[in-house]
């Protein structure tokens, strides 16, 4: 079988802009903003300016548990994200106790999405020792994917991985602690209409939602949520963000449609390849077929020559015999 191959995830640059002013009406025909895009989310969550966002949500995840204070790793404020040309999507930061947070957008599911979310774990469980400290020194490492695509069957959105046995379901260690939210999936929920419980639907709502709002239903309304709608504003008003959010719109989905063609591609090079080795195993069976039937052609002819062989001697003894006995009866008449 051909072994299949996936390139390492990247995340493609902003593309840059001309040195030159863009009027506002180019950019702000564009009223629609949707937080589920990953230049949209960075904004939100990865703002030095108003951390307590990234509070709020990461608090919603994990409740009961209350966490009191968070430290962006990575911090991107936002004129910086609109005046860089790379950016890292994915949000990192830490919390009093040291444990880190990894939280990220994706558009899209792929072959290699669930390794690379695990490989993105390992890096920041692994990465927090340097040579000679122990591994007592290591804290637990929280992911948060939100997935705007289904990756499982079935209905359920919200779902959350940790190191268990499968036996007893006895937890290994409580380090590995991953969380995946399939977005399209509580689209089609309606979660307002199923009251959906806690503030974490209300996130929910607001990632799947807040693109066609003008405000935030009374029900959702409070600061953390009041910053990440302002944001969106942000992006709605500001001709440059807005323009920035189409090309980022376009570059994503310029990558997904060559991810899609990519994985077709190797769908159809790897049933190709199965339909070859079936052919290969169907000649050969052919061939041993063929092969199986010489044998016994030629043991068949084996058997004859040997019955024609012993026929022969069979009669050449025989006539030695006639010729010896008529021997004897010419010797009994001259006696």
């Amino acid at each position: 079988m051909v072994e299949r191959r996936h390139p390492p995830e990247t995340h493609a640059p902003l593309a840059p802009l001309p040195v030159r002013s863009y009027p506002v009406s180019m950019a702000r025909f564009l009223a629609q903003i949707s937080p589920s895009l990953d230049l949209v989310f960075k904004a939100i969550m990865g703002d030095p300016a108003h951390t307590h966002v990234l509070l709020d949500f990461l608090n919603c995840v994990l409740a009961p548990e209350n966490i009191v204070h968070v430290t962006l790793l990575n911090p991107t404020p936002f004129a910086t994200l609109l005046e860089e040309r790379n950016f890292t999507v994915d949000v990192l930061a830490e919390d009093s106790n040291g444990r880190k947070f990894q939280v990220e957008m994706q558009g899209w599911n792929h072959a290699a999405l669930r390794r690379r979310m695990l490989w993105n774990w390992s890096k920041l469980f692994a990465g927090q020792l340097q040579k000679g400290e122990p591994h007592t020194a290591l804290q637990g490492v929280v992911a948060i994917w939100l997935v705007d695509d289904e990756l499982w069957p079935g209905e359920q959105w919200n779902h959350r991985f940790q190191a268990l046995d499968v036996q007893s379901g006895k937890p290994l260690s409580g380090d590995l602690d991953i969380h995946v939210f399939e977005l399209p999936k509580a689209r089609k929920l309606h979660l307002e209409e199923h009251g959906e419980p806690g503030p974490l639907g209300g996130w929910i709502r607001f990632f799947t939602e807040a693109g066609k709002w003008t405000k935030i239903p009374k029900e959702l309304q409070r600061p953390a949520m009041e910053v990440a709608m302002s944001t969106v504003e942000q992006f709605r008003e500001d001709s440059r963000a807005n323009l920035l959010y189409m090309l980022r719109e376009e570059e994503n989905r310029v990558r997904r449609t060559q991810q899609v063609a990519l994985q077709d591609a190797e769908d159809a090079l790897v049933k190709a390849q199965a339909r070859l080795e079936a052919e290969q195993a169907r000649v050969a069976t052919v061939q041993a077929r063929a092969e199986a039937e010489q044998a016994r052609a030629e043991a068949e002819q084996a058997r004859a020559e040997a019955e024609h062989n012993g026929r022969l001697e069979a009669e050449a003894r025989a006539d030695a015999l006639v010729a010896e006995l008529r021997a004897l009866k010419a010797r009994l008449r001259e006696s």
